[in-house]
């Protein structure tokens, strides 16, 4: 082997390593605070809460962004689920919305029927310094009560 092949077989890993560690993140911010989101898996999580500026900082280690149970204590959380599309990040008129849908996860087996598919919208107006978060549950079987 050649040095020069040497060499190109080391950028060409090191090349690979950076793109593989590089996390998909999604970020609101307005003048106030922001809310950072990480591809983990094949869902995202928020991974930081901060002022605008950055500072004060707060690392968020494993968010569930969601949890859902019922009232036999049978639960489903976001890492049950996978991303049905792409995020879709909207900005008009002084509000941001980030809307994330996932659907149930292929292969895992439950002794209930959680519900099929959710949606996660996140929204933030330019002028709030918080920031709103609602959670839509579609394909629940009728007659089960969620606590």
């Amino acid at each position: 082997m050649t040095a020069r092949t040497r060499i190109l077989s080391l950028l060409t890993l090191l090349l690979a390593t950076s793109f593989a560690s590089a996390a998909e993140t999604l970020t609101l911010k307005n003048t106030h605070v922001q809310r950072e989101f990480t591809k983990v898996g094949n869902v995202y999580k928020t991974t930081k809460f901060a002022r605008a500026c950055g500072a004060d900082a707060v690392t968020a280690k494993d968010s569930a962004e969601f949890h859902i149970r019922t009232m036999k204590d049978e639960e489903v959380t976001v890492d049950n689920y996978t991303l049905a599309a792409k995020p879709e990040l909207v900005k008009k008129d002084g509000l941001q919305t980030l809307t994330m849908k996932y659907t149930l996860a292929v292969g895992d087996k439950y002794s209930w029927a959680p519900p099929q598919n959710v949606i996660v919208i996140y929204t933030l107006k330019d002028d709030e310094p918080y920031l709103r978060k609602r959670v839509e549950i579609k394909g629940l079987k009728k007659g089960f009560a969620i606590d």
